[in-house]
């Protein structure tokens, strides 16, 4: 049994199968390990949404962000979390500066969901800014 080989795609290029990447010094912060298990878990999937070029643009609100898309876009699963639990995760998260909303929701005319920025990681306009390291 081979390990380690993926197989290629149909134009000859390898499958790479998509993961989360969490620096270390983010999770051995004094306030990641303070989170309550809801907001790890909801970061974790805040962190999911963004794809490499959309951090300040990444839409989870908490009634659409307690379900998630599976990567092969079949299905909608919940992540175990009701959508009270998740608003209270997403609020918890911006305090502790995880987290930053750069554009709030609207529930009017046109349903618009919030949208976040990753603080460690930086924007095209702005630097990142670690703010969990300066929040107690």
């Amino acid at each position: 049994m081979r390990r380690g080989r993926r197989r290629a795609n149909k134009t000859g290029r390898n499958e790479a199968s998509p993961y989360v990447q969490l620096p270390w010094y983010l999770l051995e912060s004094e306030a990641f390990l303070n989170l309550s298990p809801a907001a790890t878990k909801t970061l974790l999937y805040v962190v999911k949404r963004f794809h490499g070029a959309n951090n300040g643009r990444i839409a989870f609100g908490a009634r659409g962000g307690c379900y998630v898309k599976r990567h092969d876009g079949i299905c909608e699963l919940s992540f175990g979390l009701s959508k009270s639990r998740v608003a209270l995760a997403l609020k918890e998260l911006e305090s502790a500066g995880f987290i930053c909303c750069t554009k709030p929701s609207s529930f009017g005319q046109k349903q618009l969901v919030k949208e976040w920025r990753l603080t460690w990681i930086p924007t095209a306009s702005e630097s990142a800014t670690k703010d969990f390291f300066k929040r107690r």
